[in-house]
């Protein structure tokens, strides 16, 4: 009787152990913030994150957002996209960073001597917000604008 309450203690603890290295050190699941996010207001906007390994993150970004342009009379539709392997940022408690310093374009600086794109996510238990600098205009038309609350689809 001892023996299985031995081996049943053992099986919970190992349980246990299998569950906290599914975890965050926020309590997220590594897997749950994989997936597609939809940010809430104008235009569509969708982000996609995939776990790659430890704390580092895949994502792509895709926009569309309608603007009236006085110029013309009428609405334009303006697109943008992050996408690729090097767009990754680093998980760190519930905030993950990702800054493009360093890009090349055909062995040049992408941004010329300027700034580079900067975006910073923070994580809560149902969706993720946001902030950008510096992005509009190299990944998409300048009204497109990163920066917002996203929610999981």
């Amino acid at each position: 009787m001892i023996k299985i309450k031995i081996l049943l203690v053992l099986f919970i603890l190992y349980f246990i152990f299998l569950l906290s290295q599914e975890q965050l050190n926020n309590g997220y699941s590594k897997n749950k913030l994989n997936g597609e996010w939809i940010k809430e207001g104008d235009g569509y906007y969708s982000l996609v994150i995939t776990h790659i390994d430890s704390n580092a993150y895949n994502f792509s970004i895709s926009g569309l957002q309608e603007v009236y342009d006085p110029f013309v009379n009428s609405v334009i539709s303006y697109s943008g996209e992050m996408k690729g392997d090097d767009f990754i940022f680093y998980l760190d408690s519930n905030m993950g960073l990702f800054n493009d310093n360093g890009r090349l374009f055909d062995g040049e600086d992408f941004y010329e001597g300027l700034e580079p794109c900067f975006i910073v996510f923070l994580f809560n238990e149902n969706y993720v917000k946001l902030g950008s600098e510096n992005c509009s205009g190299w990944f998409g038309g300048r009204p497109i604008n990163w920066s917002g609350k996203y929610i999981k689809e």
